[in-house]
């Protein structure tokens, strides 16, 4: 009788995953799409059965010449409801997170470039997952005041000025 409740905690538990993964990847889909005008491109929150075999330990990443990001379920967690609580640290890392990912599917491959690109789109994805430009702005400044300088050198962007260009910056 115990192993059959384990049994199914354990399957209503990863229906509920899964439900929920859904949900996060249809709002950030809409958004990278409004935000870089492609239709193609989408995001995959990858679940925790992928991220146990996973050994990269990054938050995001994307194959070259692919138009799918990989993102962390708890990234597309945070960035899904950061307009829910603009001001929080984790909120705001996950907006900038698919910021950054969402460059790379458009062709930025630099990461210093992509990282200045994620600051400037990072007030229209805010719009586009409902919140305000101005806390899209602020996420991007508090990104580029405490975390860009902590990341490895080749993600530095010191010259960047976070919000400072359109979303055009996403077109190639």
């Amino acid at each position: 009788m115990a192993l059959k409740f384990i049994v199914g905690a354990i399957v209503v538990a990863a229906v509920a995953h899964e439900f929920q993964a859904r949900i996060y990847e249809r709002r950030l889909n809409e958004a990278i799409q409004d935000v870089s005008w492609r239709s193609e491109l989408t995001v995959n929150c990858r679940r925790v059965w992928t991220e146990a075999l996973d050994f990269r330990g990054k938050p995001g990443f994307v194959y070259w010449g692919a138009t799918e990001a990989q993102v962390q379920i708890d990234v597309c967690h945070n960035a899904w409801r950061w307009q829910s609580d603009p001001t929080n640290v984790n909120h705001q890392e996950g907006l900038l997170i698919v910021a950054h990912e969402l460059a790379h599917l458009v062709g930025h491959f630099d990461e210093s470039e992509t990282e200045c690109v994620a600051m400037w789109v990072a007030p229209d994805l805010a719009v586009a997952l409902g919140g305000s430009r101005e806390d899209g702005l602020a996420a991007a400044a508090w990104h580029q005041e405490h975390v860009n300088p902590k990341l490895p050198f080749e993600y530095q962007a010191p010259g960047c000025l976070a919000g400072s260009e359109p979303r055009s910056a996403l077109l190639r």
